[in-house]
């Protein structure tokens, strides 16, 4: 049984056998699905697996009157089965459709375990998501870089953090902090992170990989006196600063290289690479060539290690002259919730996805401007034709369902 029949029989049963998927791309190359009647069977036709899903989603919600969500599903679909009286199509306008923020994995799915896991790449497929960002297991690559660089295995267990609080270290804020991390957390973790990618894969998805961003632990710096490392005067939050080495140092190139190794030799690659240098974090220097010089060794280094290599950078502590160091064909940048795009007029002419995050820190409360979602996106398409993907970026999830049930809808339509 493949996973949209699986889907089917876990939220429409009785319908299970009246349901039939077509894969049929377009001879444009766009995106859609298309609803129809053939006789007492839906045909649900796409140009692949997520748009079948989220066609059988669209079906569910508007035909069906059901709602899968976050916060509880209600799949009392009718006795007999509503078929479309006219064939219904949807054209997807965004290529590119990416879910989840580092914080995510900290401030809801760090005790999440294989079930939970399995449900919201479900809810991904049916919500038309096929670019998740997949950090779960991510740990064992950096302890493995780490023990290559040269630490004991309690020195490189106690540089990396525990595991509520493994995101602010991969967004290079802080280190160290209540670890060591248990081997057997690094072990249970490498293995649940391999399952989300295959499955996720399963789906056609494509995974956003964390890079390396120049983080290294204090006592290797101080073993490297030769290495240019940035001690940061101020901590983030109160946390103590971090290490960060100087991306134009040949150190940095080397570690990255080990990095990359580990990481793909553990999880494969899907060639889209989160890579956020100096994240929060002031620059070490005021020679305006320095961030260029800074873009250009690390794109050099990534692009040695994978030629197909997408730099997948978040528009928030973005740096013009790192972003123009890049080739754009070799970029992705994500206005995950700033509004870079329109600040920047363009955020430079590369491409770029727009997106919501809505909530900080782990909030609940209910909360999300409506109206602004479809208006600002509508104002975006009109202005920038490097606009290519709609995303959300949730610190937290189980929450604001509306509010997200319209970003991802909005994704789908124009």
């Amino acid at each position: 049984m493949n996973n949209l029949e699986s889907l089917v029989k876990e939220l429409a049963p009785a319908y299970a056998a009246q349901i039939r998927f077509v894969e049929k791309p377009r001879a444009d190359g766009k995106g859609y699905f298309l609803l129809k009647a053939a006789g007492n069977t839906l045909v649900v036709s796409g140009s692949d697996t997520i748009a079948l899903a989220a066609g059988f989603h669209h079906y569910l919600k508007y035909f069906c009157n059901a709602h899968v969500s976050w916060c509880g599903r209600q799949t009392n679909v009718p006795d007999v089965m509503p078929l479309p009286e006219q064939e219904y199509v949807q054209v997807l306008p965004f290529a590119l459709r990416p879910y989840m923020n580092f914080c995510t994995f900290g401030y809801t799915t760090v005790w999440w375990d294989w079930k939970r896991w399995k449900e919201e790449i479900d809810y991904m497929a049916l919500n038309g998501i096929n670019m998740p960002l997949s950090v779960t297991g991510v740990e064992m690559i950096w302890y493995r870089t780490l023990r290559r660089m040269g630490l004991s295995d309690i020195e490189a267990r106690s540089f990396i953090s525990g595991p509520a609080f493994l995101p602010w270290q991969w967004m290079v804020n802080m280190d160290s902090h209540l670890g060591p991390i248990p081997m057997e957390w690094l072990d249970s973790h490498l293995e649940l992170g391999r399952k989300i990618l295959e499955y996720q894969r399963a789906w056609g998805m494509k995974a956003i990989l964390p890079g390396f961003s120049g983080h290294v632990p204090a006592i290797w710096a101080k073993r490297h006196p030769e290495a240019r490392v940035i001690a940061g005067k101020e901590g983030w939050c109160n946390f103590p600063p971090v290490s960060l080495l100087d991306p134009t140092d040949p150190k940095f190139a080397e570690i990255m290289s080990i990095y990359f190794e580990e990481l793909n030799a553990a999880f494969g690659t899907d060639h889209y690479y989160a890579i956020d240098l100096f994240h929060e974090q002031a620059l070490p220097n005021d020679d305006p060539d320095y961030p260029h010089q800074c873009g250009e060794h690390t794109a050099q280094t990534l692009l040695k290690m994978d030629p197909e290599a997408i730099w997948v950078m978040q528009a928030w502590s973005e740096r013009k002259g790192i972003v123009e160091a890049i080739p754009k064909d070799h970029l992705l940048m994500l206005d995950i919730g700033k509004d870079r795009l329109a600040a920047t007029d363009g955020l430079y002419g590369v491409p770029a996805v727009w997106g919501r995050i809505n909530n900080f820190g782990g909030q609940t409360k209910i909360q999300g401007n409506l109206a602004e979602i479809p208006e600002r996106l509508q104002e975006l398409r009109g202005r920038f034709p490097n606009l290519t993907g709609v995303g959300a970026f949730p610190e937290n999830l189980i929450a604001n369902p509306v509010f997200f049930d319209l970003l991802f809808e909005q994704a789908l339509t124009d």
